[in-house]
């Protein structure tokens, strides 16, 4: 009876032996194809397998190796959560550039360029907008010292023709032309001017020729 017992024992043994050898020979294969997926940062396919894996045998390993991948997974989100962030505040300064830059508020526009670029260091786009920025603003501030340059040798001209200095105003008209060439008003200022001398002095010659006329009238009389 022992010598039965033993050899049963021995039978039983050799069968979980064999039943332990397939499923081990299964596990590993399971463990192999998790961890493969593991290392190609396919995280959640990763889970399954070591899922499939304990389900054969219950081993610590896969289950530290879910909480892993779990793990790896909440950083992708995070990352991803963070890089969507980036992007929004990215295209909010690049909108908010664009439009400053069409209504020609270039200093605006070149703030927020900068703002752009200071997410994303190396995009083409703010750094190629703010050197146009930066060149339509200093266009723009050039027009803006020769318009006031105008306007006051304008004034000054007016001010002279007004008071009847139609000589003076002339020159003044002509110094106008000299900050803005393809002006018109200074030139229609200097004809009408002309034709106010040429009034003022065909006045003074009728005047005179009226009281050489008045004075001989005397002498006949």
């Amino acid at each position: 009876n022992q010598i039965i017992a033993a050899e049963a024992a021995i039978k039983k043994k050799q069968e979980e032996d064999h039943v332990y050898a397939e499923k081990k020979k299964k596990y590993d294969a399971a463990i192999l194809k998790a961890d493969g997926e593991f290392n190609t940062a396919k995280y959640n396919e990763s889970i399954n397998s070591y899922n499939a894996a304990l389900a054969i045998l219950e081993e610590n390993y896969p289950k530290d190796q879910i909480e892993k991948a779990k793990i790896k997974i909440e950083e992708i989100a995070n990352k991803n959560k963070t890089k969507a962030e980036l992007e929004a505040n990215y295209k909010k300064f690049i909108d908010d550039a664009n439009a400053a830059f069409s209504s020609a508020d270039y200093d605006n526009a070149i703030a927020n360029y900068e703002s752009a670029l200071g997410l994303k260091k190396n995009e083409k786009y703010p750094t190629d907008q703010i050197i146009k920025a930066k060149a339509l603003k200093a266009e723009l501030d050039k027009n803006a010292a020769l318009n006031a340059k105008y306007k006051e040798v304008i004034d000054r001209a007016d001010a002279k023709f007004n008071a009847g200095e139609y000589e003076a105003s002339k020159e003044i008209y002509k110094e106008a032309l000299l900050v803005k060439s393809t002006e018109k008003y200074p030139q229609d200022q200097i004809n009408l001017a002309n034709e106010k001398l040429l009034a003022k002095t065909k006045e003074e010659k009728d005047k005179m020729y009226n009281d050489i006329i008045a004075v001989a009238d005397k002498y006949f009389d």
